[in-house]
């Protein structure tokens, strides 16, 4: 977690946690700033943990061979996927694909995200493209709709916090 997003959090979450901070200072009043920093920090983590369904799983080199494309497009900029997943975990092979997210959910699903045949890098474009979710399984495939679905239902989400 990047301290953009920890103090994006903390800043979301000031009327949960500054009447904390005040009864801690009452009941501990030897207690540091950083002390104090350091309680917002960790309980800033845990919210993020549990609200965190998707997460990057591979750096570099994709190896989520085997997903496809179901139909299942999410339309966003680049910065803002680098916002919710960090940097692309794969940069892609430059022809089709120019920067890959290999993502998995809590329950073990792997799918991604790419931008499959856009005519320019979208790195450092404010424009929103279409970007494909791959999943596993052939076309047409319940479950893989479902998890390409899913993953497309947490970014949105995402997008609008």
């Amino acid at each position: 977690m990047t301290d953009k997003e920890i103090q994006k959090l903390l800043q979301e979450r000031e009327d949960e946690y500054v009447p904390k901070l005040i009864q801690l200072r009452r009941e501990h009043p030897a207690l540091s700033d950083w002390c104090l920093l350091s309680y917002m920090y960790l309980q800033a983590l845990d919210k993020q943990r549990t609200k965190s369904r998707w997460r990057q799983i591979f750096h570099g080199a994709s190896t989520a061979t085997g997903t496809s494309f179901h139909d299942v497009t999410i339309n966003a900029t680049y910065e803002q996927l680098v916002d919710i997943f960090g940097k692309p975990s794969s940069p892609g092979d430059f022809d089709k694909v120019h920067a890959e997210w290999v993502l998995q959910s809590n329950e073990g699903v792997t799918c991604t995200i790419y931008d499959w045949k856009e005519p320019q890098d979208p790195h450092g474009h404010e424009k929103a493209i279409n970007w494909h979710i791959g999943a596993h399984g052939p076309w047409g495939d319940v479950k893989a709709v479902e998890e390409s679905n899913d993953l497309r239902k947490f970014v949105e989400a995402q997008l609008k916090d």
